[in-house]
């Protein structure tokens, strides 16, 4: 933080905590919290709120995409009716062709 100040010090930790962030239990939660970390401020009410107390940890071996997060079952049945009605119209389309 002395050296290149608080933006570019948040910006050069963001690397570093995001891989961290996989080994908390709720780590999708937590890698957003230090994405949004923009100042010492927002990294140390990040540290206090997900690391104050000692918990257990989540396997790295683990082959989890913290990328993604669940979405309800009726929000992936909306989906997929969209996704098969756009196929149905490709394939009309094209048959028409």
């Amino acid at each position: 933080v002395e050296l290149h100040g608080e933006q570019l010090a948040s910006r050069t930790m963001r690397k570093f905590a995001i891989k961290y962030a996989k080994l908390h239990p709720d780590s999708l939660t937590v890698r957003n919290a230090f994405i949004a970390a923009k100042n010492l401020d927002d990294w140390q009410a990040v540290l206090l709120k997900y690391y104050s107390q000692d918990g257990p940890g989540r396997d790295p071996s683990e082959d989890i995409d913290e990328t993604i997060e669940e979405k309800p079952l009726n929000q992936l049945a909306s989906q997929t009716r969209h996704l098969e009605r756009s196929v149905a119209t490709l394939t009309y389309r094209s048959h028409s062709l």
